[in-house]
């Protein structure tokens, strides 16, 4: 009940969340938090970590957590999206809320909201004044927030003095709400900038750097660049970080960097904006702080013994080997890419030299996203099988956690429908030469609609299939051995051949969090 009273403040698809203007956004969720009994000056006792950027910033999160747990801090950390239950985005001390306390903040704040508001507030909303009020009641002497979309007129940039702000890797991503150029989307992050604050980011490019420093420098927030990897001496010659990817690596040296000034901070020690690896000559250069780390074991620790689920995770189960990466946009898929066809190539050479083995994408994207630019960097991974299915984890079953309220089913399978049909024409036209011309036709009419070319008859159908479900998806492509598997199917397409002849399969699951989170339901309810 309170999951599905939850799912009820979805906004429906073409539907404005009230209100519309963004800046009274911020407003109405000051109200909110007035109406559930926090005041602002209640919210700035939290000790608040903010965190924006396009790729990264929940990794980054987590691991500033940990950081700070290890060190004996009562963490909260509040996230999105979740991969298997809503109860992932408010965590305390690392774990997500229980079940009781859960549907008890919930119906406190919703009581409180139902009775005193005009109107309710949003899913997002409702969930970032609940985490709020959560980490005030469970008096947590950190709360490490991940900013939703953009930043600056992000629900959660209701914090007014974060002790620090950090950016992950910019790029482009939500150009519907952020703009479609790399200076707007980074003015949106930088709006968590607050006046006096301390504020971190990773190297950026040029343009996107210059607009976080006018940012920055307009607020009289001191900001900082985060070290590289190779510069932290402790670090590099660890084996524990040899088959760390570079952008994790990056996403760990910014926890190291924020979870540092925090400690320094609450330290009321001074030296944190002076500890720099070298003097700047110029008033427009960003200083790189000092690669200092501070209780090492326990920083290893934390950055080594844990993992941010759904993101470049690898899981075995029975003579398949799923590649799980939310990866959904362009950048962050030719990084995917990169990684699976390493960990692919590395898993092939460790198997018997006779064993037969097939790559299969199963892919779903999610928004206003390109599908064909990301299926034409996908295409270089050379699989023998691509599998399109929506968000939903079972044909006849409802997950109210991973529940949709925005999509349609019918337009979820069309936007499958679309993939597939690309794909099918990215194949043909990879050999036929003629690939430029198509997505040049396509991308100049990119609406979830078919492509103005329609799939090639030298593409067999085998090569490709649109399922219901993520478990049918899963099913099949598990020739049915999955025993673990035992959801009733809904009609299952026959399998080709060289499927049938695998002896072990190699799935890349990738385009969208929910997809990955769709998986991983799968995986713990077969349990």
């Amino acid at each position: 009940e309170t999951i599905k009273t939850l799912n009820s403040l979805q906004s429906k698809k073409k539907i404005q969340t009230q209100p519309t203007n963004k800046k009274n956004k911020l407003v109405f969720i000051q109200l909110c938090l007035e109406n559930v009994g926090l005041t602002l000056k209640e919210l700035d006792n939290l000790s608040v970590i903010h965190v924006a950027g396009t790729k990264g910033k929940g990794s980054t999160c987590y691991y500033t957590e940990c950081i700070l747990r290890n060190k004996g801090q009562k963490t909260g950390f509040f996230s999105s999206p979740h991969l298997i239950k809503v109860r992932e985005r408010i965590r305390i001390n690392g774990v997500p809320l229980s079940k009781e306390d859960f549907t008890k903040y919930f119906w406190i704040c919703y009581d409180l909201l139902l009775k005193k508001n005009e109107q309710m507030p949003s899913y997002f909303q409702m969930l970032t004044v609940m985490a709020f009020y959560v980490f005030h009641k469970e008096a947590v002497t950190v709360a490490i927030i991940e900013v939703g979309i953009g930043g600056l007129y992000d629900c959660t940039n209701i914090v007014e003095n974060p002790v620090v702000c950090g950016i992950t890797h910019l790029g482009i991503d939500h150009v519907n709400v952020l703009g479609n150029t790399l200076e707007s989307i980074a003015a949106h992050k930088a709006g968590i900038f607050k006046p006096g604050s301390i504020a971190v980011t990773v190297p950026q490019k040029e343009n996107a750097m210059k607009i976080l420093k006018q940012t920055a420098t307009n607020k009289n927030c001191c900001l900082y660049l985060s070290p590289p990897f190779s510069s932290y001496e402790i670090f590099k010659e660890n084996p524990v970080f040899y088959n760390k990817e570079p952008l994790e690596l990056e996403n760990m040296t910014l926890a190291v960097q924020l979870s540092r000034i925090w400690m320094n901070c609450k330290k009321r020690d001074t030296t944190t904006e002076v500890a720099l690896a070298e003097p700047v000559d110029s008033e427009e250069a960003i200083p790189f702080l000092h690669s200092v780390v501070e209780d090492v074991d326990r920083v290893i620790e934390a950055l080594t013994s844990n993992q941010w689920f759904g993101r470049v995770q690898i899981v075995k189960r029975h003579n398949i080997t799923y590649y799980l990466d939310g990866a959904h946009t362009e950048e962050s898929i030719m990084l995917c890419c990169e990684w699976f066809k390493k960990r692919s190539a590395e898993e092939i050479r460790s198997l018997s030299d006779n064993q037969k083995v097939v790559k299969i994408l199963m892919f779903n994207i999610t928004g206003a996203r390109n599908s064909l630019d990301l299926l034409n960097h996908l295409k270089e991974c050379n699989f023998d099988l691509a599998v399109f299915t929506p968000n939903i984890c079972y044909s006849e079953e409802v997950i109210t956690d991973q529940l949709k309220l925005a999509v349609t089913t019918h337009d979820a399978n069309k936007v499958c429908q679309t993939n597939e049909n690309f794909w099918r024409n990215l194949q043909c036209n990879k050999s036929s030469g003629d690939k430029d011309k198509f997505l040049n036709n396509n991308n100049n009419n990119y609406k979830y609609n078919e492509p103005n070319q329609q799939p090639n008859s030298d593409v067999a159908e085998s090569e490709t299939h649109v399922f219901e479900s993520i478990h049918d998806c899963i099913f099949w492509c598990s020739q049915g051995k999955d025993k673990a598997l035992n959801k009733r199917l809904s009609i299952q397409p026959s399998m080709p051949s060289i499927l049938e002849e695998a002896d072990h399969v190699q799935i890349l699951v990738t385009g969208s969090l929910y997809l990955v989170g769709g998986v991983l339901t799968i995986f713990r309810d077969s349990v």
